[in-house]
């Protein structure tokens, strides 16, 4: 009896390895990445984060998780971020609505050198993931050798033109100064044009507006609304569970399949909350698209973008600030990046609905691009920037990059800086070059 008991005991502790080592293949085969208990603990605490749990994340899950900071309601420029309730949050945000820990109303001083950051998403991961490398590159720059460089946040996820050029101006208006004026843009005013278009709001409308606009939802809409909160208190407390047996592989694997099927589940009743048809108040619509397509849309959107940009310029220019505007990368760009598999299973949908958005815009942005640069803007393509790149860089199927592709964007626009503050004024009448050949290592290496 003691010999079966014990061989029971051994086949089911056998039996029960041999699981655990499918989960171990299930978890590597499914997400294309080795299984490893720091990250099942990353996606458990973000799944967590992203349902409303109080969590500690780490700065990088908390610079993803930024561009889905609670909105409110803003009188100048739809909407902001709304300030955090709880003491010392990880991710400060000012009163203004804006992320960083002090108010973007800042005056110019000789020891400092003041740069706004606006845009959207992309530009507000600039000025988290990117703001170490970007002042550690404007360093370099014997003009601002000792001065302190600060970099002031009025970008926010789904901000588009004219946000970027009112928020700049409502700054100025109530006494903000400052030295440089760096716009990181583009995707958002081709790819968010089918949030707005479909419910007769006009393109230039920010992101969504008729839900911003609607402050009393529709039985269905209240429908959708409640299951969202029981479906998304329904993810926390899995992902809760599943911390309790985080030193196993196959639950890791049971949890991670269930816990995708979930948020698809909830992203897909997100977007149709966001897109119910409905009655709307002439507040939500204003004055409507005129009965324009897509595409159509989208083309006023590149017209309106170019617009804000050369007013932006006048408005910097009359100020005395240097202005400095960028077209963001993004990966659906044909040929601007080398995505290998281990990327593309995290960077690439075929099916994402902004990925149209981009080829049919990202032309017409480059060619009002060059309008820009003729009519006197500092306007640069930075849709090059990751060329030659294998490494992974994007980590989601819209746009977002890391850290790596931040430094790297950091690098670009702190040498136009450089070259506007290092040169202007300057005329170049003739060049001579000695020795005729230079050869250089490596981009990154002093020489």
């Amino acid at each position: 009896m003691r010999r079966r008991r014990l061989f029971v005991f051994i086949l089911l502790l056998f039996v029960w390895g041999v699981f655990e080592l499918l989960g171990f293949a299930a978890w590597t085969i499914t997400t294309g990445r080795l299984f490893s208990w720091s990250d099942a603990s990353e996606q458990r605490r973000l799944a967590i984060a992203e349902s409303g749990g109080d969590v500690e994340l780490d700065q990088d899950l908390l610079v993803r998780g930024a561009v889905r900071h609670g909105s409110m309601l803003h009188p100048f420029l739809g909407f902001v971020h709304a300030p955090p309730q709880q003491p010392d949050p990880p991710l400060p945000v000012t009163a203004f609505g804006f992320h960083g820990e002090r108010e973007p109303v800042q005056k110019r001083a000789a020891d400092r050198y003041l740069v706004g950051v606006t845009g959207g998403s992309v530009a507000l991961h600039f000025t988290l993931y990117g703001r170490d490398a970007f002042i550690k590159a404007l360093q370099r720059s014997p003009q601002l050798r000792g001065r302190e460089i600060e970099v002031i946040a009025l970008a926010l996820g789904g901000y588009k033109q004219p946000q970027q050029l009112l928020a700049v101006q409502l700054i100025s208006a109530l006494g903000g100064e400052f030295d440089c004026i760096v716009n990181l843009d583009g995707f958002n005013e081709v790819a968010l044009v089918n949030e707005n278009v479909p419910m007769g709001v006009p393109g230039w409308y920010p992101r969504s507006w008729n839900n911003l606009a609607t402050s009393v939802p529709d039985p269905e809409q209240l429908r959708r609304i409640g299951q969202l909160g029981v479906m998304t208190d329904e993810r926390r407390s899995a992902a809760e569970a599943a911390g309790f047996w985080w030193w196993s592989p196959l639950w890791q694997f049971v949890w991670s399949w269930r816990d995708r099927d979930l948020k698809n589940r909830i992203d897909a009743l997100r977007v149709a909350a966001e897109q119910a048809a409905r009655s709307l108040p002439p507040a939500a619509i204003g004055p409507g698209t005129g009965g324009k397509s897509l595409a159509e849309a989208r083309r006023e959107m590149v017209d309106v973008w170019r617009r804000c940009s050369e007013q932006l310029a006048a408005h910097c220019n009359a100020h005395g600030i240097a202005y400095l505007h960028f077209l963001q990368p993004n990966q659906y760009v044909p040929g601007s990046k080398p995505i290998l598999p281990a990327e593309a299973k995290v960077a690439i949908d075929p099916e994402h609905p902004w990925r149209e958005g981009v080829l049919d815009g990202y032309p017409l942005l480059q060619a009002a691009g060059v309008e820009l640069k003729l009519s006197g803007v500092d306007f640069t393509d930075l849709t090059p920037v990751f060329a030659g790149i294998e490494e992974p860089l994007y980590f989601d199927t819209c746009c977002h990059f890391g850290r790596r592709g931040h430094a790297i964007v950091a690098e670009h626009i702190a040498a136009a800086i450089r070259r506007r503050i290092e040169l202007g004024g300057v005329r170049i009448e003739r060049l001579r070059v000695e020795p005729t050949e230079l050869r250089l290592g490596s981009p990154l290496q002093a020489v």
